[in-house]
């Protein structure tokens, strides 16, 4: 097969992903769970099926801040997930990772240490080989940007790749640009 002809895919202008990258699963989150990026306003994971939003309302974090030196204040926040599947595709197959970032992160959570997950890396690239039959499926953290790409193949029909987003308000596209509605905010804000 030769190079790529065409690639097709949109940007989730998320502007609070913050500068890290897709961190390898070693054990700390669920067996489904491959990567997960954090976000200024949640995490982002991806999984067997897709990726998963899980969205926080702006002023949480600062709320829970001001908690952690006032137990007194209010804590309370609203979340908002949303799933994007693409269903009939493999995610099972080859992982792809490149431009990993200079350092290891470490997740020592409770006492099972089974679940703990040490030496995971980070990266700024991640991807699926032939999630269709003749196409590749491509994440990237570009500046504070989610992107995804699925990558043709020559001779490969286009049209087999699908979409489903679940739990959005709405959606719309603005210049090739994925906005999502929430309960919590529009991405991009």
């Amino acid at each position: 097969m030769g190079g790529p002809i065409v690639g097709i895919g949109l940007l989730i202008g998320f502007s609070g992903f913050s500068q890290t990258g897709f961190t390898e699963n070693k054990g700390q989150w669920p067996d489904a769970v491959f990567f997960r990026a954090d976000m200024t306003v949640g995490q982002c994971y991806i999984d067997q099926t897709g990726l998963t939003l899980q969205l926080m309302e702006s002023t949480f974090f600062s709320k829970l801040h001001d908690w952690i030196q006032d137990p007194g204040l209010d804590s309370t926040g609203f979340g908002h997930v949303v799933k994007m599947r693409f269903p009939g595709a493999d995610l099972s197959g080859f992982v792809s990772k490149s431009k990993p970032l200079p350092y290891d992160n470490h997740y020592f959570l409770g006492n099972d240490s089974l679940r703990w997950g040490r030496n995971a890396k980070t990266y700024r690239h991640v991807g699926f080989k032939d999630v269709y039959p003749g196409i590749d499926l491509r994440y990237d953290l570009s500046g504070k940007a989610l992107k995804y790409d699925f990558v043709v193949y020559p001779g490969i029909d286009p049209a087999i790749v699908r979409v489903e987003i679940d739990g959005a308000t709405s959606l719309q596209l603005d210049s090739g640009d994925l906005l999502i509605e929430t309960t919590v905010g529009n991405y991009p804000n």
